[in-house]
């Protein structure tokens, strides 16, 4: 979360106020809820290294998305071949009529 202000005490007690009442919203409804960093005031550099370090996780997060969604496909495979397995061969040959 990412705020700007020319008073610099006055915005961090209203970023910490807003993460307060995040996390009790979130916790009333059963959830968990994490501050990875606490707010503070920071310089432009050190919000572009912020802002690139955000990409960096964005961008590992799509990753490991996308590896959990090429297991669950792998998954459903093997479970359809196990099913085959048990009709005695695949669903997918035809019977001739005698």
């Amino acid at each position: 979360m990412t705020a700007s202000t020319p008073e610099r005490q006055e915005g961090i007690e209203l970023v910490q106020e807003a993460i307060n009442r995040i996390e009790k919203t979130i916790k009333s409804h059963g959830g968990s809820f994490n501050v990875q960093m606490g707010p503070k005031v920071v310089t432009q550099i050190d919000e572009e290294e912020l802002i690139r370090a955000m990409e960096r996780a964005q961008l590992e997060n799509q990753e490991a998305d996308g590896d959990d969604d090429q297991d669950e496909e792998d998954m459903g495979e093997e479970t359809e071949n196990k099913e085959n397995d048990k009709d005695g061969g695949g669903g997918d040959e035809e019977e001739e009529d005698h």
